[in-house]
């Protein structure tokens, strides 16, 4: 009985090294929140300065909310900018070019 000789894995081919997609995300994530976090520390020391006095009681003000929502809708802008450099999905590989490794002792014996 012949055994036939063990074929060595093919290499990856040549470019870029694979990122894995999970760290990204979650660096991506970390960012946006840190950001977030930011801006809501920001959003009440301007609501705490922009204040009026409506008898005996402080309230924000109108231009108060208003830069907070401007402040709000910047974090969100950069956040959206952020998250779209996160790798998406490739495309499945079509069946002519998928490369299995297959062990020797699994291959089928030639005739001959």
């Amino acid at each position: 009985m012949r055994h036939a000789k063990a074929q060595p894995f093919e290499a990856e081919p040549p470019g870029p090294p694979r990122t894995n997609a999970v760290v990204v995300v979650l660096a991506f994530a970390g960012i946006v929140v840190a950001l977030m976090q930011i801006s809501s520390a920001v959003s009440g020391a301007i609501l705490a300065q922009l204040n009026m006095s409506l008898g005996p009681v402080t309230v924000p003000s109108q231009n108060g909310f208003r830069v907070v929502l401007a402040l709000g809708a910047g974090m969100a802008l950069i956040a959206l900018v952020i998250m779209s450099f996160i790798p998406g999905r490739r495309p499945a590989a079509s069946a002519g070019t998928t490369r299995t490794a297959v062990p020797a002792h699994a291959k089928e014996p030639s005739a001959g």
